[in-house]
């Protein structure tokens, strides 16, 4: 669509539409202007034509409301009574009043850029909430916000060529556009001004016709609230051979929602597998050396394991409930170098353990594990782990376990409802270093020894410091087998 100037309608979305709305406005100037007030003292009557001329360019534009008034001047002219008092014809130019006929025309003009003129700083103002809500959303604070405003008045070009360098992938520029698709959206006066800037920024990301026809298309859906059509059009996207992110699909409608089912997945050397979408697996993940997987704010229900020897596994912002699992944990990885898990919920419905690591490095933050059994939640015997700001809960066989030459620093977590035989939280038969800071063990029960945790060896290097110890079980025995200067524990 052209950038025209516009009214008070939203843009039109095909050319049907548009010559419609062409035609019934000329119809409109047709039935008001024989319409008119004889004045006794001049040849010239007060015509109606003026008011519906200045309303059919106010709603529909310069461009469209001119072409309005020429339809309505050309139906005169061949001899329908449309113009003032139902005369028609060529003579009627040449009259006391043809001069205003003409007048007509260049006064659609100069009203249509008045509504242009109007609508652009209405456009600002229309235009502002959002912005300052999208602003906020990425925590830019008042004076960042103000300032943004001067560079764009005094330094325009070095910032635009800076924000080219740094929206340099597809990722970054789908979320652009899903922005800019918003403002227009919501926008009333400033559609043509937004439409200008999505087909200027389409052309500068040098977006393949694939790519605009999806935006397009997704966008039109959503402001229908038509999910089908916008899962329609995302599946038509992926067989063209393009993807987006789920979480830019949804911020970009938020009421899209589908699910992608699965069997088993086998990830081979160099692949990297993301699930990034609601998704059923009834199967299990292998994952070969060399290959990766990456859940990214998935929705995950898992029938099956995750297995892997010396592939990689990343969680971040992942919801993952197991239904089934026959083996002992959930995820056993050999030879692996890094597990990385964030901001991720896992619920292992009591039906196994969470993770079991032989090598490497584990990293888990700011995370839930919740409902294990059969096994200790994390089974750890690699080189050295991170645990923190990360809750435990119903952990039935204990919360973690630290083997081998295995080190360990776990940092304000928070242990709930655990159980085990030695250590109802927490036991290590590691020779490397276990520091355990600032956890709460909360109604822990050990069998016998160590009510949260249990240190097999006494040895330098293990030590449990801050922490806090809240209805545990045996009382008087929440850790075992420390020295006592690496012993500090408060028990309520």
């Amino acid at each position: 669509m052209s950038n025209q100037t516009k009214g008070i309608i939203k843009p039109i979305g095909s050319k049907t539409k548009e010559l419609t709305l062409i035609s019934l406005m000329a119809a409109l100037i047709c039935i008001m202007g024989p319409l008119s007030i004889a004045i006794p003292i001049s040849p010239v009557p007060i015509s109606l034509t003026n008011f519906a001329l200045y309303f059919v360019v106010y709603v529909l534009g310069m461009k469209r409301g001119t072409m309005s008034y020429c339809i309505y001047l050309l139906m005169g002219l061949v001899g329908l009574p449309v113009f003032s008092a139902f005369t028609s014809g060529p003579a009627k130019l040449l009259g006391p009043t043809g001069g205003y006929l003409i007048g007509f025309l260049f006064a659609a003009l100069i009203c249509g850029l008045g509504v242009m003129a109007v609508g652009n700083l209405r456009a600002v103002t229309e235009l502002q909430a959002c912005y300052d809500k999208i602003l906020g959303s990425i925590c830019i604070s008042q004076m960042n916000r103000n300032q943004i405003i001067i560079d764009i008045n005094n330094y325009f070009d070095f910032r635009i060529a800076e924000f080219f360098k740094r929206i340099n992938s597809k990722e970054m520029q789908y979320c652009f556009m899903a922005d800019i698709y918003k403002l227009y959206r919501l926008s009333l006066w400033s559609q043509d001004y937004c439409k200008g800037i999505l087909d200027n920024y389409l052309k500068v990301f040098r977006f393949s016709d694939a790519e605009c026809n999806f935006f397009e298309n997704f966008n039109n859906a959503a402001q229908q609230g038509n999910v089908e059509t916008a899962v329609q059009c995302y599946r038509k996207f992926q067989e063209e051979g393009y993807d987006v992110s789920y979480q830019i699909l949804v911020y970009f409608f938020p009421g899209f929602s589908m699910e992608e089912y699965y069997n088993n997945i086998d990830i081979k050397a160099g692949e990297t597998f993301v699930l990034d979408k609601p998704s059923l697996i009834e199967g299990d993940i292998t994952i070969e050396r060399g290959g990766s997987l990456l859940i990214n704010g998935a929705y995950v229900n898992m029938k099956g394991c995750i297995m892997t020897t010396g592939g990689r596994v990343r969680f971040d912002n992942a919801r993952i409930k197991v239904e089934e699992c026959e083996s002992g944990y959930w995820m056993n990885f050999k030879e692996t170098a890094v597990v990385n898990i964030e901001n991720s919920f896992i619920d292992c419905g009591k039906t196994c353990g969470f993770i079991r690591q032989e090598t490497g490095r584990l990293i888990i933050a700011g995370s839930e594990i919740r409902r294990t059994a059969g096994e200790r939640a994390v089974s750890f015997n690699g080189l050295s782990s991170l645990i923190e700001n990360t809750g435990f809960y119903n952990n039935v066989s204990g919360a973690t376990g630290i083997y081998g030459s295995a080190k360990m620093v776990m940092k304000q977590c928070s242990f709930n409802d655990c159980y085990a035989d030695y250590g109802g939280a927490v036991y290590s038969e590691s020779i490397g270093n276990v520091k355990i800071e600032n956890c709460n063990f909360n109604r822990c029960k050990a069998a016998y020894l160590g009510a949260a945790v249990y240190f097999k060896y006494q040895k330098f290097g293990q030590y449990a410091r801050g922490c806090e110890c809240n209805g545990c079980i045996p009382p008087g025995d929440g850790i075992f087998n420390v020295y006592e200067d690496d012993f500090e524990l408060r028990v309520r």
